[in-house]
């Protein structure tokens, strides 16, 4: 190791001492709580003072956690009990399932549900006779008395959309209020509200078919005090958003996908460029440790540093906001990365034992230390990078509204199915829905949005309904299905996903890696002789003229043919 080399490693180890030793205690000072971590669809706890970590829930279905101000209680959204058969079945597929609202007591240790389904709720049984409510991720007002979330009431096939605010003290809902977006012809979604000055809102949709957000901001009590809109068109869209002051005027901060953060006046949706980074920081030690982040131009996650006394340090983290947390006393950081929960704390980063990724396990994972808010940072310690050329998409689609598609076969990868138009790692409002795989095929629904350097199409895919990429960068990942391509007409399929079926008598069908029968991209893998049963597990897929199914047969998993011109060769069970 060079000296240079040497002399730069100090330097950075020195950075990181500074950045979580430094103590300036405050008159609002408060000693670090246990850390609340969201993995594996339950909420734990760990304490650094015993290193121990402890299991709170056990339902395996519970979201992002959200702390109080107070550091005694944290607000989340949990997947209803009418839910939990299709969610064994299938996932989260086919729709976001139906949720409930709780708080977590960290001093009582008990749970408390204040909001849940209607009597006559139901999911999993198709869209002509479901009835339930969907809940977004709930916010705390900054007096912690009081809870706001986005719900959307799902009658059939119809949907509306209100704002709860929800009072902890006398524990009944305060406010419900319909939600309502001029100028959106199509509603794509919400993210969940921030609250400070009052309740800001964002809104995404199509105007005609133009791709457009526009902020909404609610009093206290749920009146519709305006709304903005902020984007239109092809431009920089809203990466992200929060409550953030600058010199005591506080103003929605947004972080725009070409790396700009702008601030937006709540009162006339004027707008302004940030004099520097917007950082969050806790408010019980508001000189003490900061964080902030910016996109990162050669990933497709953003890129952290943390802050203190002048001093910044990259840190080795490139998830979303709300997969990091600062501990109240703003001596260190906690973030959950991709493959577990790590600290920083005095100079020294280290995972937490127990909190690794298990095999297989796809489920987001967040944490909630202490109460964290946000700011401009003063001008001049961290100056803003140039805002960054919006990506353009430059590839001319080859689809239209009503027809099919399919993920093409090179490059031979996986399509990702997504609730909105845009990357989970760089949205937090786009969640994963399901993957399509290679030669699945699909209705277009509507589209193109071209977002990130994406083209970005709604879709139908297997009865779930989200948003999945054309391509980007010149390369196509979905091609127009042609007629020779699509499934035999004499032949609707009659398997279904997690059911069992067999070979017809007679001949055996042939196994194969990837449903095709070229034979550069699949090669047998086995056969299943006539008579003999298997586990379906995805599917149908339309290619070759065929219609394909994966399933599982004594310990092989591959696809295989329904079956030929007007002849099945594949049969359900009962």
């Amino acid at each position: 190791m060079t000296r240079k080399v040497l002399k730069i490693a100090l330097c950075a180890l020195l950075a990181l001492i500074a950045l979580v030793s430094i103590e300036r205690p405050t008159a609002h000072a408060q000693a670090d709580t246990e850390l609340i971590i969201l993995m594996r669809g339950d909420l734990w706890a760990y304490s650094e003072a015993t290193n121990t970590l402890r299991q709170l829930t056990r339902w395996g279905y519970n979201q992002q956690p959200v702390m109080a101000p107070d550091n005694q209680r944290v607000a989340y959204a949990s997947a209803a009990e009418i839910a939990l058969p299709a969610l064994q079945r299938f996932g989260e597929a086919p729709s976001l399932p139906p949720t409930n609202i709780w708080v977590w007591s960290l001093v009582s240790g008990q749970a408390v549900r204040v909001a849940q389904q209607p009597v006559n709720a139901s999911f999993g049984t198709g869209m002509p006779t479901e009835t339930y409510i969907r809940r977004g991720t709930p916010i705390w007002s900054p007096d912690g008395l009081r809870l706001a979330w986005v719900e959307s009431v799902v009658v059939g096939d119809q949907v509306s959309h209100n704002l709860a605010i929800y009072d902890t003290l006398s524990n009944r809902l305060r406010s419900l209020t319909p939600i309502e977006v001029e100028g959106l012809t199509t509603l794509l979604g919400f993210d969940a509200p921030r609250w400070d000055a009052s309740i800001a809102l964002r809104a995404s949709g199509l105007s005609g078919q133009l791709y457009s957000e526009v902020l909404l901001f609610f009093r206290a009590d749920g009146q519709l005090l305006g709304q903005f809109r902020v984007q239109e068109g092809s431009g920089a869209v809203i990466q992200h958003y929060e409550w953030a002051s600058l010199n005591g005027q506080p103003y929605v901060a947004a972080l725009f996908s070409n790396n700009a953060w702008l601030l937006i006046n709540p009162l006339n949706g004027s707008r302004l460029n940030a004099p520097s980074v917007v950082e969050r920081f806790s408010p019980y030690a508001p000189n003490a440790v900061s964080a902030y982040f910016l996109i990162d131009p050669d990933n497709v996650g953003y890129r952290w540093r943390g802050v203190a006394d002048g001093v910044e340090v990259a840190l080795p983290f490139g998830g979303l906001p709300d997969q990091l947390s600062i501990a109240p006393s703003g001596r260190a950081i906690a973030w959950a990365a991709e493959d577990a929960v790590y600290i920083l704390r005095g100079g020294q980063t280290r995972k937490i034992f127990g909190t690794e990724r298990q095999p297989g396990d796809t489920r987001p994972m967040a944490v909630a230390w202490g109460y964290n808010v946000w700011r401009v940072q003063p001008t001049g310690l961290v100056q803003l990078p140039t805002p960054q050329p919006v990506p353009e998409c430059n590839l001319a689609t080859r689809l239209s509204i009503g027809l099919r598609a399919r993920v093409t076969t090179f490059p031979p990868q996986a399509n990702a199915l997504n609730s909105q138009p845009a990357r989970p790692s760089r949205d937090s409002r786009s969640l994963l829905l399901a993957t399509i795989p290679v030669g699945g095929t699909m209705v277009l629904l509507n589209g193109p949005i071209c977002n990130d350097g994406v083209l970005w199409w709604q879709v139908n895919y297997n009865g779930i309904i989200g948003w999945t990429g054309e391509g980007a960068e010149g390369v196509y990942w979905l091609e127009p299905l042609t007629a020779a391509d699509a499934c035999p007409p004499l032949l609707p399929p009659r398997l279904r996903i997690g059911g069992i079926a067999r070979v017809t008598p007679g001949a055996p069908n042939a196994l194969r890696t990837q449903p095709t029968v070229n034979a550069q991209l699949s090669r047998v893998i086995g056969n299943i002789p006539g008579g003999q049963s298997f586990s379906v597990l995805n599917g149908p897929i339309c290619a070759d003229g065929y219609t394909w199914w994966q399933v599982a047969y004594q310990g092989m998993v591959g696809w295989t043919p329904e079956g030929e011109g007007a002849t099945y060769w594949l049969e359900p069970l009962p």
